[in-house]
């Protein structure tokens, strides 16, 4: 996961852990009949995911204060946390749809806020190349040392490929149908480094999937440095 901490009286924050970016199984549904074909699009894929993930991180610096008010009460959320808005109406903020949880203590922004925001170029795309909707969820944590808990200043990310048109509905990787196996899955994600996962197929003991019980679904990076459960960050 990537850790992001404001200091008291800064504006800088400070990275703590590596970015947790999730690769759907989804995102390689297409197969390819020649393997070095396969690993260039997993190459390709991975590096637009990333690119994502790190505008994603600049937005999140820029307007650290005021996404971990929306992510504890809703406070500005309905301009701060969108997806599959639209830049070029009159009112962007009120276009797509808003994507934050005051019970998970999240806010989501895709692409389309980014350009919006000018945190992209305007010809950056809104989807992988499955044509899955790239999504940062910001999560802020709160300390469970005491009771009740308390929000912190830290805030986790996590960049998922969503199925859905603009939310984050049906980002289970069933929901792509796909049969190849997790072998070239875990191949691609590997590009990514330690910041790189996958949503498994199944449960895998080290990663769970279970289809009747959401609160055992999992992401986890391929080199075992990170592992969080999917329903802390998408409701079901």
């Amino acid at each position: 996961m990537r850790k992001l901490k404001a200091s008291a009286g800064n504006a800088m924050v400070e990275v703590l852990l590596a970015t947790a970016i999730i690769v759907p199984l989804g995102m390689y549904a297409i197969q390819k009949q020649k393997a070095d074909l396969e690993e260039a699009k997993g190459v390709v894929n991975s590096e637009r995911t990333m690119d994502f993930t790190e505008l994603a991180k600049s937005y999140y610096l820029q307007n650290a204060d005021a996404i971990r008010a929306a992510m504890l009460d809703g406070t500005g959320a309905d301009k701060l946390c969108r997806l599959g808005i639209n830049p070029g109406a009159a009112i962007p903020e009120e276009t797509g749809i808003q994507s934050n949880s005051t019970v998970l203590h999240t806010c989501a922004v895709d692409a389309s806020v980014l350009r919006w925001k000018g945190f992209a170029p305007q010809t950056f795309p809104d989807y992988n190349l499955q044509q899955q909707r790239m999504v940062a969820i910001f999560k802020r944590v709160y300390d469970t040392a005491v009771m009740p808990a308390v929000p912190t200043d830290n805030v986790e990310m996590l960049s998922v490929g969503a199925a859905g048109a603009t939310g984050l509905a049906s980002y289970a990787p069933n929901s792509r149908g796909f049969t190849g196996g997790i072998d070239p899955i875990m191949r691609d994600a590997k590009s990514m480094g330690a910041a790189g996962g996958i949503i498994p197929d199944a449960d895998r003991v080290l990663c769970k999937w279970l289809d009747a019980d959401p609160t055992q679904r999992e992401a986890c990076g391929t080199q075992g440095g990170w592992r969080v459960k999917l329903s802390d960050f998408v409701g079901s």
